[in-house]
């Protein structure tokens, strides 16, 4: 642990993906934007990630009932993720929330100042982000409420939260970790965009600067709600355009993991955890996280990236590994709020969920499918779909070898059937059995 200053002392010059070594001005909290973003700033956390003798360091966003201390955190993939030499991808050994600045000094890592996390949930590149659960509550740090980037529009004023390298103050081998230390830079939405260039993930185009450091930290309006994940700086000097992952992909995942957050409703702008699937408490939930990933893609052609990782111990491989599947697809088709859900009820996907927007396809193939099944299933490899046609959901089976049923009827291949709220289903026999769900 000795050896962690050296190396986070390197990581915080080198360039990352998110423009590290950008010049350009940014502002205390203080000096930003008034009392909602001085609040706001109470829900942003440093998130610390161990690789070997590696350590690196990102931002991370606090969720869950709004105002009151928790222990979930969103924060970007490549936080708790790096590339090795070889082009893979490896997790890191240890994650951490630092809660002061004497969790790391020169005399070393004092875990006594730090919180350590698992990861529940992480995407592997595109959409870039990561669901982490901390072994309690972070004290001092209050939940932040989420908002679809849907919502958000063109000139709107927003805030990018978090600890940018650029304005990192490091004094005498201390690493600044506590809540004074937190930057807001502010800027208006050029445009919303689903960008080609990071797997046509849906972000927010902005000019409140960010760079390394401030990967997984929030993008939040003037209310101090979060719309988006500030992850990407790209153009010609990586430091022209400002890019914040739509914080939709991560509601998604939220409630496919059966965590309660607060979202609010544009239309009156109250909070409500009415869309949030209750599991009586988010520390009840043991979710483990991949053992290992395969790389694909990671760097853009004019994107610069820094490995700024760390993850949590390998547990229940194969769900994770559809967990992380149906993060990718959602990433090929617009983000949507349809309110509709699929749970597992029997079967190879028991007790999970998951979110359909558009599209949500079944099958062995992870290129294609959201819920995918293990390559000895009976599965297919693209068996049926859900899609969303004018606000109702249908199911269609794709031509399967071992079918779709409704109850104990087979349903025709190419034809497209209902399905009302608490409908029941089942794929390749009676054993992997689902049910759609509403929520409003």
């Amino acid at each position: 642990m000795k050896k962690f200053l050296k190396y986070l002392l390197e990581s915080l010059l080198i360039v990352t993906m998110l423009a590290a070594g950008i010049s350009g001005s940014t502002n205390r909290v203080y000096a930003a934007g008034g009392e909602n973003i001085d609040e706001a700033c109470e829900g942003v956390v440093r998130v610390f990630s161990v690789f070997g003798q590696d350590a690196a360091s990102g931002s991370g966003i606090i969720v869950g009932k709004t105002g009151e201390e928790s222990d979930i955190i969103v924060t970007n993939w490549h936080v708790v993720a790096e590339e090795d030499y070889s082009g893979g991808i490896s997790l890191a050994d240890e994650v951490y929330i630092l809660l002061d600045n004497e969790a790391y000094t020169s005399a070393g890592f004092d875990e006594t100042h730090a919180v350590k996390c698992k990861v529940l949930y992480t995407t592997t590149g595109y959409p870039d982000f990561a669901i982490l659960q901390a072994e309690k509550k972070i004290p001092g740090r209050k939940a932040l409420p989420l908002m679809s980037a849907s919502n958000a529009s063109r000139s709107e004023r927003v805030y990018a939260l978090g600890y940018p390298g650029n304005a990192d103050m490091i004094n005498d081998g201390y690493i600044s970790a506590t809540i004074q230390e937190i930057t807001a830079t502010d800027g208006t939405i050029s445009r919303m965009i689903q960008a080609d260039a990071f797997g046509d993930t849906f972000v927010i185009q902005h000019t409140a600067h960010i760079n390394h450091g401030n990967s997984g930290g929030p993008l939040v309006n003037e209310d101090g709600t979060v719309i988006g994940i500030n992850t990407y700086g790209y153009g010609d000097n990586a430091s022209e355009y400002f890019l914040s992952v739509y914080i939709d992909y991560a509601m998604n995942a939220l409630d496919e993991l059966g965590i309660s957050y607060d979202k609010v409703k544009p239309s009156d702008a109250s909070i409500t955890s009415d869309n949030a699937v209750k599991s009586g408490g988010s520390t009840g939930l043991i979710i483990g996280i991949i053992a290992a990933v395969v790389a694909a893609g990671l760097i853009a052609f004019f994107l610069l990236r820094k490995k700024n990782g760390k993850a949590g111990a390998a547990a229940g491989a194969a769900s994770a590994a559809n967990r992380i599947s149906a993060a990718q697809q959602a990433a090929k088709q617009p983000v949507s709020s349809s309110g509709w859900y699929i749970e597992g009820i029997g079967g190879t996907h028991e007790g999970q969920k998951f979110a359909v927007n558009d599209r949500l396809v079944f099958g062995r193939d992870p290129a294609v499918c959201g819920v995918v099944f293990p390559k000895e299933s009976a599965a297919s490899r693209v068996h049926c779909e859900i899609r969303i046609v004018q606000g109702k959901p249908i199911l269609q089976d794709n031509g399967s070898t071992n079918g779709t049923f409704g109850g104990t009827t087979r349903l025709e291949a190419g034809k497209t059937y209902p399905l009302p709220n608490g409908a029941v289903f089942s794929i390749a026999g009676s054993t992997n059995r689902y049910r759609l769900v509403q929520r409003n």
